[in-house]
């Protein structure tokens, strides 16, 4: 029975971050350049080809007409960057999560040697472990004046760190690589900074 339980939690959690991703806008993460040669930019513009024909037609039929922004707009722009974290973290959490529960389930298994039920637990107390040190970095982070971030470990044992800001100057780079180094004692080639507005 429990089983059945914790297949269907895992089936509705997976689904509904499946629609939070899905609804989710704004995803333009741009990577921060780690030496001082290179130059941070970020390029939300559009390409002016096909959408700057229809805006001066329909500039000159709203000549007359001013459009102020709604209470909605101003809403979705103010919640899109925390919604993204928020989306960024949830995902990070799952991941983690059903790490965790494949591993309790392997302990809990009747068939798992000795052996086998000790290296998950050593695992999972690793992945508890990893967790309390990315929220450590995040809150580090927020300390050095940025409004929010979000660290999370690939597959390939790199850790990308997103920030919230508009961009990131080296100092800022330089500092929050140091923060990850310090806290997870990995090199500085397996972190990756980006920012996200």
């Amino acid at each position: 029975m429990a089983n059945r339980q914790t297949v269907w939690l895992s089936t509705m959690m997976i689904l509904s971050l499946m629609l939070i991703g899905y609804y989710t806008v704004g995803q333009n993460i741009q990577p921060v350049p780690t030496t001082a040669k290179d130059t941070v930019t970020q390029t939300d513009k559009p390409d002016m080809k096909k959408d700057d024909v229809a805006k001066k037609s329909t500039d000159n039929t709203n000549a007359g007409k001013k459009e102020e922004p709604s209470a909605k707009d101003n809403q979705e722009q103010t919640n899109a960057p925390s919604d993204y974290f928020a989306s960024a973290e949830l995902q990070e959490k799952k991941r983690l999560s059903e790490q965790i529960a494949e591993l309790q389930d392997k302990i809990a298994n009747n068939k798992t040697s000795a052996e086998e039920a000790a290296k998950a637990q050593k695992q999972m107390e690793e992945l508890q472990t990893l967790s309390d040190k990315q929220d450590a970095i995040v809150e580090q982070i927020k300390a050095e004046g940025f409004p929010d971030a979000i660290v999370s470990k690939e597959d390939t044992g790199i850790y990308k760190v997103t920030v919230q800001a508009q961009d990131l100057n080296p100092n800022q780079v330089v500092k929050i690589m140091s923060i990850v180094k310090s806290q997870l004692n990995v090199p500085n080639s397996n972190v990756i900074v980006s920012y996200h507005p």
